[in-house]
């Protein structure tokens, strides 16, 4: 059972991406657990990210490599950046990209292009 804290994460994460996918997979839900240990995560690091909503793709540059991730609901990061170019906050180890909003932060775990999978519901 979820600690009161991973349980208020949990609900703040059920608000923000509700498309009615139901699996963690990389590139679809964050789990919990995922989201506390990456917003606890030191190797955190800014990122500007560009979104293509059409190809589900993200991109952005860590420590001068470009980066490619996948995610099941792109529009909704175009949406929460109010365009498709933004910043956020990038955990490595967790994939998980943190976006400040006004209710907090909005948590979105990204994949690999080679580990992209279809939703389920």
């Amino acid at each position: 059972m979820p600690s009161n804290e991973g349980r208020a994460i949990y609900r703040r994460i059920l608000r923000e991406d509700s498309l009615g996918c139901s699996i963690y997979h990389p590139g679809h839900q964050t789990h919990w657990i995922q989201a506390r240990k990456g917003l606890q995560d030191e190797s955190r690091l800014p990122v500007s990210i560009h979104v293509e909503p059409e190809l589900g793709l993200l991109q952005f540059g860590v420590r001068g490599e470009p980066q490619l991730y996948w995610h099941h609901n792109t529009a909704r990061i175009v949406e929460v950046f109010a365009g498709p170019d933004g910043e956020g906050i990038w955990s490595p180890e967790f994939h998980l990209l943190t976006v400040p909003s006004n209710h907090g932060h909005i948590l979105f775990n990204l994949a690999k292009l080679d580990d992209v999978g279809r939703c389920l519901g």
